[in-house]
């Protein structure tokens, strides 16, 4: 009938809610999970001696932003097969920052390995005197534990900034002989199971929000000319991660 209004049908019940979760949970950890398994693959578990802690690697509920954690909350409340997974996840960070300790702790105390360090930075120095000690801002006496950090965390090459780029590229290969025992086998064992478990988890994520966008019939993310019944925005991706990205070797 003419002029008769049109009504537009309502949203289902608990659209926001869902959006809410999709824009501010779902979507940061597949994002932060995606860089995650990037590590984990090339070995790198970006653990630090100075933390005694994975730098890039965290806990799930550190790659939400603060001001969403309210929605995490909600979310693994009422999705408890990803809660567990959720524990399950932070549990196995645990467990490869331990291994991580304990295989540098068994590293720095090896003598071979303290002597190759001593004779190879030794080498270096007289080689390359305009260039000087390689260990930056590291004092001289903890240059093994940065070196023990390297190989701990698999890193073949350093960024050409780095002040101990040079020494590395030269030395680095004849320090993975160091690499081996069961401290290592321990380590590189549990990040492999992390690496699967993410997989699997990753999937998990992404079949969960393939289907609440077909079911709710939202956008799998906010687009700006969207103007949906809830409008939501405030949606800015993993809290930090945006710059993890370009700190693979680090």
């Amino acid at each position: 009938m003419k002029g008769k209004l049109q009504v537009k049908d309502a949203p289902r019940k608990g659209t926001r809610r869902v959006e809410a979760w999709v824009y501010t949970v779902i979507n940061p950890l597949i994002e932060a999970l995606r860089v995650e398994k990037s590590f984990l693959r090339d070995k790198n578990w970006t653990w630090r001696y100075e933390t005694k802690d994975l730098e890039f690697i965290l806990s799930l509920e550190r790659y939400i932003n603060s001001s969403s954690l309210p929605n995490f909350e909600d979310f693994v409340k009422a999705k408890p097969q990803l809660a567990r997974k959720t524990k399950n996840h932070d549990d196995l960070r645990v467990t490869l920052s331990e291994n991580c300790q304990m295989a540098f702790d068994y590293l720095v105390a090896e003598k071979a390995f303290q002597g190759k360090v001593k004779s190879a930075l030794t080498t270096y120095e007289k080689g390359n005197p305009a260039e000087g000690y390689p260990g930056g801002a590291v004092p001289r006496e903890h240059f093994r534990k940065l070196i023990a950090q390297y190989i701990v965390n698999w890193i073949k090459e350093l960024p050409s900034h780095y002040s101990s780029s040079k020494f590395w590229s030269r030395f680095g290969n004849e320090f993975f002989q160091f690499r081996t025992g069961e401290a290592f086998e321990k380590l590189d064992t549990s990040g492999e199971q992390f690496e699967n478990e993410d997989e699997i988890f990753l999937k998990a994520l992404e079949n969960l929000r393939s289907n609440l966008v077909e079911k709710y019939d939202i956008p799998a993310a906010p687009i700006s000319d969207y103007s949906g019944w809830s409008g939501f925005s405030g949606y800015s991706g993993a809290s930090g991660y945006s710059s993890v990205r370009d700190k693979r070797n680090k």
